[in-house]
């Protein structure tokens, strides 16, 4: 698929998919939080502009802190370096694609076509109002997602993200204005980790990234792995799913009423 290619649906249960000989399907011990009465609606906007995301994540926080709906975004971006509140000049070795500084914490990461990015902008109430959870389930997630596809992750202490032995295959860092999260996941799925060459990702050797791909030993369906986000987060984010994934270019707002194809 190229990029800025319309990504066809998915279905069918990833266990019969992935070529991988004797995979242990056990899946991460449950972890969840959340309010059932607020929705979770998880739209996919195929391949977009990391600015145009990131505006269309700050405009919608009031909507989101002030309805019944919550919204995860689902992406990809051309190649880009972000730098994190916690970021250091020190970390970018070569700046030949944008550099955009944001409010997430962490420090340098790099986005690219290939990696899926998922963004929950979700209103934290009550006991929810705990970021270090709101970390370690955006892990969760993340651990289930691979699981589905019978990969083993592993967080590390200390170091937020996932992990499988000692290569890290997603990075993750938050942002929360007005109780509502954004910014959010990036998983390694088709792109090459050569591209983190030039960051020290977190501070980290860039040879300390991999990608799923390289772990199954062959290229996965980037909407493949999406309908899995969509399919673990209602539950652990703790909210009422729509039943699918939305596939859109056009940007949805949050508690929009989606398009009848999912």
């Amino acid at each position: 698929m190229g990029p800025g290619a319309a990504r066809p649906g998915a279905t069918g249960d990833c266990r019969q998919w992935p070529p991988v000989a004797g995979a242990d399907w056990a899946r991460p011990e449950r972890h969840t939080m959340g309010d059932p009465e607020r929705s979770l609606m998880v739209v996919d906007m195929g391949l977009k502009d990391y600015r145009e995301v990131w505006q269309f994540q700050t405009d919608s926080i009031r909507e989101v802190a002030t309805g019944s709906s919550d919204l995860m975004i689902l992406v990809e971006h051309p190649p880009v370096i972000t730098r994190g509140r916690g970021s250091h000049d020190a970390n970018i070795l070569r700046a030949d694609v944008p550099v955009v500084e944001i409010e997430r914490g962490g420090d340098v990461t790099w986005h690219g076509p290939g990696q899926l990015v998922a963004y929950p902008l979700l209103r934290l109430d009550g006991t929810e109002r705990d970021l270090h959870r709101h970390l370690r389930n955006c892990e969760e997630l993340t651990l289930r997602v691979l699981a589905s596809f019978g990969v083993e992750g592993r967080r590390r202490d200390g170091l937020t993200g996932v992990w499988v032995g000692d290569e890290k295959l997603a990075s993750i860092g938050i942002a929360v204005r007005q109780w509502v999260t954004f910014h959010g996941i990036a998983l390694n799925v088709n792109n090459d980790p050569a591209e983190f060459a030039r960051i020290r990702p977190c501070g980290l050797d860039p040879a300390v990234m991999t990608s799923l791909a390289r772990l199954l030993g062959t290229p996965v369906p980037l909407a493949l792995v999406g309908d899995k986000f969509g399919e673990h987060a209602p539950e652990v984010f703790g909210r009422r799913g729509h039943g699918g994934v939305y596939r859109s270019r056009v940007a949805m707002r949050p508690g929009a009423t989606p398009p009848s194809e999912i």
